[in-house]
């Protein structure tokens, strides 16, 4: 989850590094399919070039921020059973979609 000091901040973000052509793709697809099922607020994939996790691995990689926990919406969508189901099926069809292409 993300959390900013700003509580009216909400939405999804999917990090990426720019030079991992696949690392894109999954980043889009995941961050489309979160979009899309979930109905959080759209934020975009961002350059995750300064993470550690994002800049050392030798695979594709990404990472998600899934909402903001301390958006009080996002909360409520993050604590409850659907929310954490839409958000993982989205992230599980993003992956798949991206096996597809690749």
């Amino acid at each position: 989850c993300n959390s900013i000091d700003n509580a009216k901040i909400a939405g999804t973000q999917v990090y990426y590094h720019p030079s991992s052509e696949r690392g894109t793709l999954l980043a889009e697809n995941i961050y489309d399919k979160l979009v899309d099922i979930t109905g959080l607020a759209p934020k975009k994939t961002q350059n995750g070039s300064h993470l550690f996790v994002i800049r050392k691995t030798l695979s594709p990689a990404v990472l998600v921020e899934t909402a903001f926990i301390s958006n009080p919406e996002d909360r409520k969508y993050l604590l409850s059973e659907s929310g954490q189901e839409d958000i993982a099926n989205a992230i599980v069809q993003g992956i798949v979609k991206t096996f597809n292409e690749i």
